[in-house]
């Protein structure tokens, strides 16, 4: 006999004759074990959504996905260097060119981002400066008064 089971649903099994048209009553045997089998599949869903289970699921799958976009990665790197249209000196040539001008970005960002975070250092110890003069002169105001 073959029985057809929902998952994650309250629809009990049936089997294909009962589907066929077949209207042959079930035993009472038949209908414990059927239930029986929905109420471990239930119990083995809400398992499965419990807080603690989720988040062992969500550590598993951090590395496994940055595996697989590296990975990935490689691949599509590797395929676009063998369908590449230029010859193989060219395109070196072309990634040293462009790894190069990254680097410079890259550089010229960083030296631009330290100057700004010196700049906001600076006018932060300048108003910290001013803040600490205006109250010791509102103390010297109000102790000589």
């Amino acid at each position: 006999m073959v029985r057809l089971y929902s998952v994650g649903r309250d629809i009990p099994p049936r089997n294909l004759d009962s589907i066929k048209g077949d209207n042959s009553m079930k035993s009472d045997t038949q209908n414990e074990t059927a239930s029986n089998g929905h109420e471990r599949t239930a119990k083995y869903n809400e398992s499965l959504s419990s807080p603690a289970n989720t988040d062992m699921v969500r550590q598993h799958n951090g590395p496994n996905r940055f595996v697989t976009f590296v990975v990935g990665a490689g691949i599509g790197a590797l395929v676009a260097l063998l369908f590449a249209p230029a010859s193989g000196k060219k395109t070196r040539g072309y990634i040293t060119r462009t790894a190069k001008q990254g680097l410079d970005d890259a550089a010229s960002t960083s030296k631009r981002w330290s100057r700004r975070a010196q700049d906001t250092v600076e006018d932060v110890k300048d108003n910290i400066v001013g803040v600490v003069e205006a109250g010791q002169k509102a103390y010297r105001t109000a102790r000589d008064a």
